[in-house]
């Protein structure tokens, strides 16, 4: 198969209410997909990561550089991988560019399997499994105001989707370690102890504070605490990992192997958490978790996007064998609940994708519509 044609669109939606975690105020949902199409009549979506919402950005940036590099090649998703890998060597191989990248590999590899008749799943020679799906929300809904943002969280917390999940996370630091603690305790308090409790403090605290947060929320049975400090910090986080009792889940934003290895190989963290879309996509990825798995350290991927990347790392989830659980974005925006209608559904706490489909994801005309930046 020959690539021949790529489209390219950047999507936003306006949250119908600010939101914020301990580093940004977050006013819309943006995505950008692109769509490749091939010489023999076959054409799938993909998704690179947009989370700063500049989804224009990364459109400028397949239109006069990614684009033309790749038409009219074969679909050899590792050999387009290395390719693109040495003629970015001059740029920073983070952020967008490897966003970006990483939607070409794994549109590659679902093109692949597409052909084949397959899911990607089972071109990678794995079945799949059912996956335990955990609710990611629990934002800051306040400028300003500490005691809003607790009685935000109450009411939150009453949501009867939240019986679909049998973990939920929750956003702290961004008022004090007092209130975060205060956060914790009325989450445990109202989810009872039949559910599982995650906190994300989105690389805010420092290590010595981690220590002593960790410390006073051990009686709620907190199953880790994600991102603490700020990312980079292998001895750091070895050192964090000594230190706590609560375990400590590591570092989406360290999107190559080569950083990923610093923190497997010397066991500087308990759970680690690199996402497809932004983690040079399903090449690097199986790489990463294969590593992962070898060392004895569980992952649970990042996925904070459409349902296209909950489908990826879904797949890659079930090929890597080395976990069982992923995030679900829980903020109820349309580029998970809408993007595709026959999407499965979340059931008894799991969610699957059969084998016989590939990624699964095809947005409708009309969404793609509803939600482009013209």
């Amino acid at each position: 198969m020959i690539i021949e044609k790529i489209e390219l669109f950047p999507l936003r939606y306006k949250y119908p209410q600010v939101i914020y975690d301990a580093r940004s105020k977050i006013v819309n949902k943006s995505a950008f997909l692109i769509k490749i199409s091939t010489d023999n009549g076959l054409y799938w979506w993909w998704e690179a990561a947009t989370f700063w919402d500049i989804p224009e950005v990364m459109k400028a940036l397949f239109e006069y550089k990614l684009s033309g590099l790749i038409l009219w090649k074969k679909v050899e998703p590792k050999a387009i991988s290395e390719y693109l890998f040495k003629i970015t060597a001059h740029y920073w191989q983070k952020g967008m560019v490897v966003s970006a990248i990483s939607a070409i590999d794994i549109a590659l590899w679902d093109l692949l399997a597409k052909e084949a008749k397959l899911s990607v799943t089972n071109l990678l020679g794995w079945s799949s499994k059912k996956i335990k799906v955990y609710a990611s929300t629990w934002y800051f809904k306040h400028e300003n105001n500490p005691e809003a943002d607790l009685d935000s969280l109450l009411l939150d917390l009453k949501d009867e989707r939240l019986l679909s999940f049998s973990w939920v996370k929750i956003k702290i630091w961004k008022y004090s370690l007092e209130n975060d603690i205060e956060r914790v305790k009325l989450t445990r308090e109202a989810i009872w102890c039949n559910k599982i409790l995650i906190v994300d403090a989105n690389n805010s605290y420092s290590v010595e504070q981690t220590v002593k947060f960790a410390k006073e929320i051990e009686k709620y049975n907190i199953m880790f605490i994600e991102e603490p400090i700020e990312f980079w910090k292998p001895i750091e986080s070895g050192r964090l990992c000594n230190l706590s009792k609560v375990p400590i889940w590591w570092y989406e934003l360290d999107c190559r192997f080569e950083w990923f290895e610093k923190y497997i190989d010397n066991h500087s963290v308990d759970y680690i958490q690199p996402d497809v879309i932004w983690s040079w996509g399903i090449s690097e990825c199986i790489m990463i978790w294969e590593k992962a798995k070898r060392n004895l350290i569980s992952l649970v991927p990042h996925n904070f996007s459409t349902a296209l990347a909950l489908a990826a790392n879904i797949h890659v989830l079930n090929v890597s064998n080395a976990g069982e659980w992923i995030e679900f974005d829980y903020t109820k925006n349309p580029f998970m609940d809408s993007l595709d209608a026959e999407f499965p559904q979340i059931i008894d706490w799991f969610i699957e994708i059969k084998d016989t489909h590939w990624l699964w994801i095809e947005p409708q005309p009309e969404f793609i519509q509803k939600y482009l930046i013209k």
